[in-house]
Formats: C-alpha cells, sequence, structure tokens
C-alpha cells in the first residue's frame, strides 16, 4: 500500500524503485489525489506502476485519447438513464453507435434499445459496457468526495449574505498603511517598466505576487529585488505593542471562551502560522496569559507529531494547537473546533491544504470555526481583495476546492496578472470569472467520472447510508458481539483507555487457544476499538466484518456446534390445559450463496473474495420457523411463549425450562426414540421446503440472480479466462444458495410441571 504515491514521481530513483516493488507486489494498491484532468503524465505513471501491460511508460497518446473519449462518453452517461424519455434514450444509443462505430457490443445494445422490449436491462448493459471497455482502466477508482457526502459534514453555510462560521480580525500593526502605500508604488513601478503589448508578463506578475506573500506571512528571510526604498524602510519600523501575535492571541482568547459555553468541554483550536519565528512568538504570548499551547514544529519526528497530537486531543482544559508551514499537509485534526489564520497566505492550495486537516473524513462538529488574522482590511489591501476572491469566488470556507485542483495553478496566475494590473480592483473583477471557469471544471470532472460512476455504481451511496445507518450505535454493536465474546466464550477483555480494549485467553474461555488465538490476532495483544472515530486518529484496529477478531468468530460459531441442537420442556403458566399443550420443532435457517469451499474453517484470501462477492448480490439472511407435528404453524399465543428466551432456573410466576438433552428418559415419554428421530428428518426437510418456497426468498433469488449474471457478462466483455475471475461460480452460488440449518429445537409445553401432568 502507498499512499500519496505521487509524491514519488519527481524523483527518478523513487520512481524506479516504485515501478520494481509494484510490478513484484501480487497485490497493489496506490493511493493518490492525482487528478484525472490535469496532470496526466503523473497519472501515466500511476498506471504504469499499476498495469505495465496496460500502459507503458510512453503511452502519453494512448492515455490521452482514452480521457478525451472517456469525457465525450461522459456527457452522454450523464442524461442516460432508467428515468429518460425512451426517444432519448434511443437517440443517445445512436450517437454512441456512431462515435464507436467499430465496437459491436454498442451496436448489438444499441440495436435492442431501438425496440420497446428489455429497455432497462439492455441500457443497464450498455452503461455497463461502456465503463468497462472505454474507463481509463478498470482497477483505477477515482472517489470523489461528493459521492460520500455521508461522512462529511459542511465548512459552513451562508444566510442572507452572511458567514457565522467566519470572523476576521485585523493586524493593529502600527507599518501597515505605509507599506500599502509602497506597494502600490511598487506596482506601478513594474507595470511601467515591464508592460508590453500584452501586458506585465505572468512570470513577472507572479513574482510580485508571491513577494506580497511573503510580507503578508511575515517572512523576513525573502529579500525584495527592485522593491521600493520606501517599502524596506517600512517593513524595518517598529510595529507598536498590538502585533500580530497580540492580536492573535486576543482573537484565540475569545473564541475560547465562546466556545466553552457552547459546546459544553474543553475545545480546541488550531492556528496556523507560516514562519516558525510567528508560530514561536505566538505559542510564547498564549503561554504567558496561561492558555495551554502545543506546539508542532518543522523537523518534528513522527513520535512527536503524534505524541503532541494525542496530549492536545486529551487535554482536559481549553487548548490550542499551533503549526507552521510543516504542519499543513498530512495531519488529522478532525476532532478540533475551529481554525485560527494567522496570517493569510495568497495561495488556495495552501489555505484549502490548512482547512483539510480539519475538514476530513470522520468529522462530527456541525460547522467549521474559522478566524481570519487580516493584515490591512484598506480598499488599497491586496489582502482584504484576496479574501473576498476565497470567500466570494472560490467559496473556499463552505466547500473543498480539492476537486478543481487541477485549475488552480492556472488561476492563481490570472489572479496575479490581475492584480498588477488594477490592484484590488482586478482581483475583485477576477470573481464572476472564476465562479465560472470553477463551475466550467467541475462539469468536466463529471463527463470524466461518468464512466466510472457506473462501474463503481452498485447502489455505493445506498449502501454507505446503510453502513452508516447501522453503525450509528457502536455501543450496542460491542454489546451484542461481547455478549458472544465474553459472556459466552470468555475471552478475556481488558480496558487500555476509553474505548480500546484488548481480548485475551484466560482458563475459563470456552474456545480452544490453538488455533484460534492467532487467527484472530489476539494472541500479540493488539489494540481494537468499536468506535470508528478511534480507529481512524489512534491506529487501533477497527472490529467490523472483515477484520480478524470477527471473521474468526463467524467461523468458530460454523465450527462448534455446541447449542446447534436442543431439546427443552418449557412450563409456562401463560398455557392452558392440565396436559400437554404443544409440541414441536424450532429452525433458525442460514440462507447465503453456495460456494465451493467456502465452509471451510480456513478459507484462501480468493475464496473470501469470491464469497465477498456473492453476498454482496445475495447478502445472507436468517429465517426461523415453527413447526408442530403434522407440520403446521402455531397460533400466535404459543409463539408468544416460544419466543421467549431459554432461562435455566424457575421464571417469574412459576415457570421453568427443564432441558431435555440431559433427560431421555422424560424425551422418551413425549416421543419414544426412534420416531423422534424420523420427526426430526421429516421436519426439517419440509421447513427447508417451506423457505425455498416462500415468495420473498424466491424473489431475492431472482433479483441477486439478474445482479450477478449481469456482472458476469460484463467481465466476460473484458476477461476472456471467465472461469479464473469466478464469475460463473458467483452466479451458480447465488442462482442455487444454500440454505443451511443453523441450530434446531423441540419444544414440549404445558402449564404444569412434567410431574404434576394429568
Amino acid at each position: 500500500i502507498v499512499d500519496e504515491a505521487h509524491n514519488l514521481l519527481n524523483d527518478d530513483a523513487s520512481l524506479s524503485h516504485l515501478v520494481r516493488v509494484g510490478h513484484a507486489a501480487p497485490r497493489l494498491l496506490l493511493l493518490s489525489a492525482t487528478p484525472a484532468l490535469g496532470a496526466p503524465v503523473a497519472l501515466l505513471h500511476l498506471l504504469h506502476v499499476l498495469d505495465p501491460n496496460a500502459y507503458g511508460a510512453d503511452d502519453l497518446p494512448k492515455l490521452m485519447a482514452r480521457l478525451e473519449l472517456g469525457r465525450d462518453l461522459g456527457r452522454v452517461l450523464l442524461s442516460l438513464d432508467e428515468d429518460a424519455p425512451p426517444f432519448l434514450i434511443k437517440r443517445s444509443a445512436r450517437d454512441i453507435a456512431a462515435r464507436l462505430p467499430h465496437d459491436l457490443t454498442v451496436a448489438e445494445l444499441a440495436s435492442r434499445l431501438e425496440t420497446e422490449e428489455a429497455t432497462s436491462e439492455a441500457l443497464a448493459d450498455l452503461r455497463i459496457h461502456l465503463a468497462d471497455t472505454y474507463r481509463v482502466h478498470q482497477r483505477l477508482i477515482r472517489a470523489r468526495r461528493q459521492e460520500a457526502s455521508v461522512y462529511f459534514r459542511p465548512r459552513g453555510v451562508t444566510e442572507k449574505g452572511g458567514r457565522d462560521h467566519l470572523r476576521i480580525e485585523v493586524d493593529e500593526d502600527e507599518r501597515w498603511p505605509e507599506i500599502l502605500v509602497s506597494l502600490e508604488d511598487w506596482r506601478d513601478k513594474i507595470r511601467f517598466e515591464s508592460s508590453d503589448d500584452n501586458g506585465v508578463p505572468p512570470d513577472v506578475a507572479l513574482a510580485l505576487f508571491q513577494a506580497i506573500d511573503a510580507i503578508g506571512c511575515d517572512d523576513r528571510t525573502t529579500k525584495f529585488m527592485g522593491a521600493p526604498a520606501s517599502l524596506d524602510s517600512s517593513l524595518s519600523a517598529e510595529a507598536g505593542d498590538r502585533t500580530r501575535v497580540v492580536v492573535a492571541a486576543d482573537a484565540v482568547c475569545a473564541t475560547l471562551q465562546r466556545l466553552e459555553k457552547e459546546v459544553q468541554r474543553a475545545p480546541k483550536i488550531v492556528a496556523f502560522a507560516t514562519m516558525v519565528e510567528t508560530a514561536d512568538r505566538f505559542a510564547d504570548e498564549l503561554a504567558g496569559r496561561g492558555v495551554e499551547a502545543h506546539r508542532l514544529a518543522d523537523g518534528d519526528d513522527l513520535e512527536t507529531i503524534y505524541r503532541t497530537i494525542f496530549a492536545f486531543e486529551r487535554a482536559t482544559t481549553p487548548g490550542v494547537l499551533i503549526c507552521d508551514r510543516s504542519g499543513e499537509e498530512g495531519l488529522n485534526l478532525n476532532f478540533a473546533d475551529g481554525i485560527l489564520h494567522v496570517d493569510l497566505p495568497l495561495s488556495v492550495s495552501r489555505m484549502e491544504q490548512r482547512i483539510g486537516r480539519l475538514d476530513r473524513f470522520g468529522r462530527s462538529k456541525p460547522l467549521l470555526r474559522q478566524r481570519i488574522l487580516l493584515p490591512s482590511d484598506d480598499d488599497l489591501s491586496p489582502w482584504q481583495a484576496w479574501l473576498e476572491v476565497l470567500t466570494d469566488g472560490f467559496e473556499i470556507f463552505e466547500r473543498s476546492t480539492s476537486d478543481v485542483q487541477f485549475i488552480l495553478p492556472q488561476l492563481e496566475t490570472e489572479l496575479a496578472c490581475a492584480y498588477i494590473e488594477r490592484g484590488g480592483d482586478g482581483l475583485r473583477a477576477m470573481i464572476a470569472p472564476i465562479r465560472e471557469k470553477i463551475a466550467t471544471a467541475r462539469r468536466a470532472a463529471d463527463e470524466q467520472h461518468a464512466l466510472d460512476s457506473v462501474a463503481l455504481a452498485d447502489d455505493a451511496g445506498e449502501l454507505a447510508l446503510r453502513i452508516d445507518d447501522a453503525e450509528a450505535d457502536e455501543p450496542s454493536l460491542q454489546r451484542d458481539a461481547e455478549g458472544w465474546l465474553v459472556t459466552a466464550l470468555q475471552l478475556h477483555r481488558t480496558t487500555i483507555r476509553d474505548d480500546e480494549v484488548t481480548y485475551g485467553w484466560s482458563q475459563d474461555t470456552l474456545m480452544p487457544k490453538q488455533p484460534w488465538a492467532a487467527e484472530s490476532g489476539t494472541a500479540n495483544s493488539r489494540r481494537s476499538t468499536w468506535r470508528r472515530t478511534v480507529a481512524t486518529r489512534r491506529g487501533a484496529t477497527l472490529l467490523r466484518p472483515g477484520s480478524a477478531l470477527i471473521d474468526t468468530m463467524e467461523r468458530f460459531m460454523r465450527w462448534d456446534d455446541r447449542g446447534s441442537a436442543f431439546a427443552t420442556w418449557r412450563v409456562d403458566p401463560r398455557l392452558s390445559g392440565s396436559d400437554i399443550s404443544w409440541t414441536g420443532f424450532r429452525f433458525c435457517f442460514v440462507v447465503e450463496p453456495a460456494l465451493e469451499n467456502d465452509t471451510a474453517v480456513f478459507r484462501t484470501l480468493d475464496t473470501y473474495g469470491l464469497v465477498r462477492r456473492a453476498q454482496s448480490f445475495l447478502p445472507p439472511w436468517t429465517q426461523v420457523l415453527y413447526r408442530d407435528l403434522d407440520g403446521g404453524d402455531p397460533p400466535d399465543d404459543i409463539l408468544e411463549v416460544l419466543a421467549s428466551p431459554y432461562h435455566n432456573g424457575v421464571r417469574d410466576q412459576g415457570g421453568r425450562d427443564i432441558n431435555l438433552s440431559s433427560r431421555p428418559a422424560l424425551l422418551a415419554s413425549v416421543m419414544p426414540t426412534a420416531l423422534f428421530a424420523r420427526r426430526c428428518r421429516e421436519a426439517r426437510a419440509s421447513a427447508e421446503d417451506a423457505i425455498r418456497c416462500d415468495p420473498i426468498y424466491r424473489a431475492n433469488v431472482e433479483k441477486a440472480t439478474r445482479t450477478a449474471q449481469r456482472d458476469a457478462r460484463r467481465r466476460a466483455r473484458f476477461d476472456e479466462h471467465l472461469k479464473s475471475n469466478g464469475a460463473e461460480a458467483v452466479v451458480a452460488a447465488v442462482q442455487a444458495p444454500r440454505v443451511r440449518l443453523d441450530s434446531m429445537g423441540f419444544f414440549v409445553l404445558s402449564r404444569n410441571p412434567p410431574a404434576r401432568l394429568a
């Protein structure tokens, strides 16, 4: 697994090493923010690492052609769905067939769509065929934030043009009025000296913009070549008592006090300052006021970084985490309440990186509060105009700009040129064009993503919501699972810290230590948690289906047959009569896809993969049936008695459960042993037949079979070795699922105990 893989592309040695290791690995996962649009060379390098047979190191023309074709097809697909009018579907199908004259499958599917029969199925097949055939690569998964919106919170909302989540503070440094005048003189000088028929060259405009950025960020190391002498003089003057860090400290203290009243706990603020010296002075100022300040500095090793973040998160008093520029990337601070920008970089990317430290997956805060320390809010101030561009043009304080990062360098160049020509008014004039260009870029990204969204659809959005709903009550997940792990199997639980546990064996554990300790991952006292937010922040293993402990528990339940068969005499005062009220069976069936070797205790990775794929089409479900000795359903009053859990001992009002497994003579008094065995077999077969004839069972299987067959056709179109990818096996497993008897019980019900029966 290679995270931030694009960072290895700029160095030949690193890239060569990545190619060598990637090609040798049997399984490879590359994670990167490289966009398909705007960075084709970087994307080609990653695709070459992923699949050298599909993309050679010099196949840029091939990739560009595939990207262009993908956009063309995506443009059509965005309007092509089952709800579209039939005439639009037919016209779009003809357009696609004309665009791909050599694709016989497209021609066949387009012809099918000309008829009224099977339109829905043919349309689905056409969409899937296009996605499978003309995506950039089958194993390139382009996940977008907007498709995972359920896992993100809004940064803020605008109400009547206002932004309650954003507050502006103004630096009270006494030098700013003279600095602004000097900057205007410098801008005029450059325009006069460097302008040609096409205006000031972009590189010159960018150089000035970067110099102004350095001034605004209090960068005292940069030498400003060509700047007027008045600028150097202004920068060297006394700042006065109300310096940047003093105003910033005032803002932090006020924010912490307000948040402490709102959130009813110790609030956390993250402060960003570009320069190390500024961050250090700010930390000293806060310390002098008694505010708990944590400092992340350039050069800190990973252990120090994690230790500092953990101390900041767990602090019981209001606190501030202060980061210099090195802290703008790679940190997960989604638990914090707000941001203070001690300076305002003239870079959209840097502002996005800062905000992105808190606006991350799993964030639970409803809004992201931000305060910005503006060098000056004067009309001449480039920072005031830049703030308006960020808020009204990029809308960066309400939504992420990561999806349009591929156009940001060009936009920032245009902004620099606009500033050098007209100053702050030039920046403000760019707000409307920026909004339009961002909208255009997002439409292009939608078109490019359309093929991917078809291939990755499979109700992914609904699935994410269902998972989120299922995880909403994480304590109940832990309580229910530990009812089996701790209470029943008697594994020993140790609490490491809040919400982190380990599970291990004790003398009382009812589960063999070999091989289950190693299989479950508990042999090495691995830290685990039931809370997703804890797992993402602290690196503990998240306990969910797919984790070693949960999968092992499921496999052990198949292996261990204790409790899978029982016989109970239930005495219950709710029953009537002086004799036996009811005798019959309780069956618990599991309906699941039936794959070869999938019931083995030790599965291969390939078997796991096929099982997961089959289960995605036909999720397993349990079905409980009660049958009397004649195969009939029990009445409602009997069902109510049967529904009560087993109770070892006397119940309230005199009821009790008697275990007949240890009383064979009592069981034989109800039914002779030979007859009992035959009745069990007959009842079990009858119950399974009832399930297979059930309309719900048939509907589930038919729907799953159609989906699995469609997936098999999709795989067959780009994989000649159909059997090797398991598609046929998956279809068969779904088409004829296993109805597995998980447990079976025999009940005798009476109002009176056996000894008192008439």
